[in-house]
C-alpha cells in the first residue's frame, strides 16, 4: 500500500504558513540522527537531502529553521548517537565526521571489490557538501537541542545494528544463500536472525536514544523513520532476513507509541524512489517526496492537534563535553572489548567479533582525524 500524498500536496503551502508562524518566535531546530537514509549517496549526491528539502519547504521570507545534519555513512549505529549526545560535538566536528566517514566508507568498498582502498579518495567530493562554515565551531549539538523550545529530530538509526548483529547485509545476503551447502556462514546469520535476543539488543539501543534525547529536553518532536525492505528481500530465500526487518519496524512502532513519538512507514512513502533493487538508499526525488510526508506529520502534531504530553523523563543522562576526544576514548573501549570478546570465541562468531573490531578502529580513526583537523585549523 502507497500513501498518496497528492490530495495534501494542494495544501502545502497552508501548512508552511502555519508552521511558520508556529515557530516564529520560539524558533525550529531540526536535528538529523544518524544513518544513511539522510543522505544523498547516489551520483545526485549534490542535490538536497532530506533535512535539505524540509529545511527550504519550511523556510519563507521571515522564517528559516536551523538545522544540523548529523546523518553519516559510518557513524551510524545507535550508541553513536549517545556518544555524540554526551560529548556534544561542534557542528564544524560533526561536518569533518561525515567527511572522513564518506572516505573511510567508498575505501572501504573498493577493497571488498578487490580496488586500490584509495579509490574511496573520491569520497573528498563531499567536502562540496560537508561545508565547515565560521561559526560552525561555536554551535553544539546538544547544547543546541537543550536551549530550543521544542527542537524537531528527524531519527534513522537501527538498521545498521541489526546488519551487525546478524553479520549480513543486503548486499551479501544474497550470495550467502547460494553458497550456502559449500560455507554455510548464511546458516550463521539465519540462527542470529531467530534468536530474539538479536532484536532486543538493538530496539534496547533505540529506547536509550529516545530516553537520551528527552532527557536533554523532554518537548523534543522525534519522527522515527522505519527501515525500508529492499525489493531483493522480497523472495523466498531472504526471507528470514526480511521478516527481521518487518520484526523491527513493528517494534519500533510499538516503541514510539510508547514514547508518544512519530512513526514514519518509511516503506511506504518511499517505495518508488529506491537506486536498486537491493539497497536501502533513496533517491533525490525520494528526499523531497519523504520530506514533504514528515512537514506533514508535523502540520498535523503541531498545528492540528495540541502538543504531546510525555511524563517527564530522568534518566540521569550526563553530558561530559568532551568533544571528539571523547569519542574516541568510548570507541577505544569499544574497540578493546571487541578484541577481548574474540579470544574467547571460535568458528563463525570468532569471525563475526574480529569483523565488528575492525569497525570499531575505522570508527576511532575518523575520529582521530577529526582532532587532528581541529588542531590544526
Amino acid at each position: 500500500m502507497k500513501i498518496n500524498l497528492s490530495n495534501k500536496i494542494n495544501n502545502l503551502d497552508l501548512c508552511v504558513d502555519e508552521l511558520a508562524k508556529y515557530y516564529k518566535d520560539k524558533g525550529l531546530l531540526i536535528v538529523g540522527l544518524n544513518d544513511s537514509l539522510g543522505l544523498n549517496v547516489n551520483s545526485s549526491f549534490l542535490k538536497k537531502d532530506l533535512l535539505d528539502n524540509l529545511s527550504a519547504l519550511l523556510s519563507t521570507k521571515n522564517f528559516k529553521p536551523k538545522v544540523i545534519n548529523a546523518f553519516s555513512l559510518l557513524i551510524n549505529k545507535t550508541e553513536h548517537i549517545d556518544y555524540l549526545l554526551k560529548a556534544n560535538l561542534s557542528v564544524e566536528e560533526i561536518k569533518l565526521a561525515q567527511l572522513y566517514s564518506a572516505i573511510s566508507a567508498f575505501s572501504q568498498v573498493a577493497r571488498d571489490i578487490k580496488m586500490p582502498s584509495n579509490v574511496g579518495q573520491i569520497a573528498n567530493l563531499y567536502k562540496l557538501v560537508y561545508k565547515v562554515r565560521e561559526n560552525d565551531k561555536n554551535v553544539f549539538i546538544t547544547t543546541e537541542l537543550q536551549n530550543n523550545i521544542e527542537p524537531t529530530v528527524i531519527y534513522s538509526s537501527g538498521a545498521n545494528n541489526l546488519m551487525r548483529e546478524v553479520d549480513s547485509d543486503p548486499y551479501s545476503i544474497k550470495k550467502q544463500y547460494k553458497l550456502k551447502e559449500i560455507f554455510p556462514k548464511y546458516y550463521y546469520t539465519l540462527d542470529r536472525a531467530q534468536d530474539k535476543n538479536t532484536l532486543t539488543k538493538v530496539l534496547d539501543g533505540v529506547k536509550r536514544n529516545f530516553d537520551n534525547i528527552l532527557s536533554i529536553n523532554d518537548k523534543t518532536d522525534i519522527y522515527a523513520l522505519g527501515v525500508y525492505i529492499p525489493k531483493s528481500l522480497n523472495k523466498d530465500d531472504m526471507m528470514i532476513f526480511r521478516d527481521l526487518i518487518y520484526k523491527y519496524n513493528e517494534s519500533l512502532k510499538e516503541i514510539c507509541n510508547l514514547y508518544k513519538i512519530n512513526y514514519i512507514d518509511t516503506d511506504k512513502v518511499i517505495s518508488d524512489h529506491l537506486n536498486k533493487i537491493n539497497d536501502f538508499h533513496i533517491d533525490s526525488d525520494g528526499h523531497k517526496t519523504l520530506a514533504n510526508y514528515i512537514l506533514l506529520r508535523m502540520y498535523q502534531q503541531k498545528i492540528l492537534f495540541s502538543s504531546v504530553k510525555r511524563e517527564l523523563v530522568n534518566n540521569n543522562f550526563v553530558i561530559d563535553n568532551r568533544r571528539s576526544e571523547g569519542i574516541v576514548e568510548q570507541l577505544e573501549k569499544d574497540e578493546f572489548e571487541a578484541r577481548l570478546k574474540s579470544f574467547r570465541m571460535g568458528g563463525f562468531d570468532k569471525t563475526h567479533q574480529i569483523k565488528i573490531e575492525k569497525e570499531h578502529k575505522m570508527e576511532k580513526e575518523v575520529f582521530n582525524k577529526v582532532l587532528r583537523k581541529i588542531k590544526e585549523s
